[in-house]
């Protein structure tokens, strides 16, 4: 639905300038970020709100948004399933308790993932300065949860934290695995 949404207006914004920069398809892929994104908090505001849990919710939103930015992480194809997958994993979140062995159980998996694995599965190409200062935004993140020792934050970190593992190469088609920088290159 997202994808076909951008297309449409992807179609009508070259159809009003012919001769303007940009094509359909870079106009298409742009708008379907934004429409994802726009799409995403939309669902996790209606799902939180009928969860009863609108504003832990938002934090779950936030924090995932802030360490993928950071990481990386696989992504699924359809635009329009992602944002319900996100939205309700945000809203889901708010639900579950920890204890503490839990909490630094999950703690420690997702900093020895992200210390390993971050950043992973960037579309965009990063020099090794900045892939280094994104591994260690990373991990700081999941120090920063750890200490809270707030359930929505650890929780949030953990599902981003799946998000890298290079498992998802197989299940998406391709890519090979970079073991000297932990990286995966499609």
């Amino acid at each position: 639905m997202l994808e076909k949404l951008s297309r449409l207006i992807a179609k009508k914004i070259k159809e009003t300038d012919p001769e303007g920069p940009g094509s359909v398809e870079i106009f298409e892929w742009e708008l379907g970020i934004r429409l994802n994104l726009i799409a995403t908090i939309i669902l996790t505001l209606l799902f939180g709100w009928l969860f009863g849990h609108i504003i832990l919710s938002l934090v779950s939103l936030l924090t995932f948004i802030l360490i993928r930015k950071a990481s990386g992480g696989i992504h699924i194809k359809s635009l329009t399933l992602c944002a319900i997958v996100s939205a309700f994993i945000f809203s889901v979140i708010p639900f579950l308790k920890l204890e503490m062995l839990e909490k630094v159980l999950l703690s420690c998996i997702s900093f020895l993932i992200f210390l390993k694995w971050a950043p992973n599965d960037f579309e965009e190409v990063y020099t090794t300065n900045s892939f280094k200062k994104l591994k260690w935004a990373s991990v700081i993140i999941v120090l920063v949860s750890f200490i809270s020792q707030w359930p929505v934050l650890i929780l949030t970190v953990f599902a981003q934290a799946i998000t890298i593992l290079p498992i998802w190469k197989s299940w998406r088609g391709g890519g090979d695995i970079d073991e000297q920088n932990s990286t995966l290159h499609v």
